[in-house]
């Protein structure tokens, strides 16, 4: 089964469901870092230093991130995620027939 992140509207989480702004939910490695102004920038400008990456510890590499439709972000192992709900384009001449993966 293929997933279009894009297309994720909702995740289910431990504590419940969460609705996905904008399509802003999104795969990929993850990594916690600290950002901390460098000795030759300016205010505005940060360096980062990896604090843990690429499933060490046991941790699962593979994470998502999302906006929710408060403004809240949420990331997190990949792991982590019970379900997601997404949008079925219907094919409006089907009518009682469930729609095919493959359709375009």
């Amino acid at each position: 089964m293929a997933i279009d992140v894009d297309e994720v509207t909702a995740v289910l989480l431990a504590d419940g469901w969460y609705d996905v702004a904008n399509e802003s939910f999104n795969v990929d490695s993850f990594e916690f870092v600290w950002h901390h102004p460098g000795p030759q920038l300016d205010q505005f400008e940060r360096e980062f230093e990896v604090l843990h990456s690429r499933g060490t510890n046991g941790v699962c590499a593979t994470g998502f991130e999302f906006t929710t439709t408060e403004g809240t972000a949420i990331a997190g192992p990949l792991t982590a995620i019970l379900a997601v709900k997404r949008v079925v384009h219907i094919c409006p001449d089907c009518a009682g027939t469930a729609p095919s993966p493959d359709a375009a």
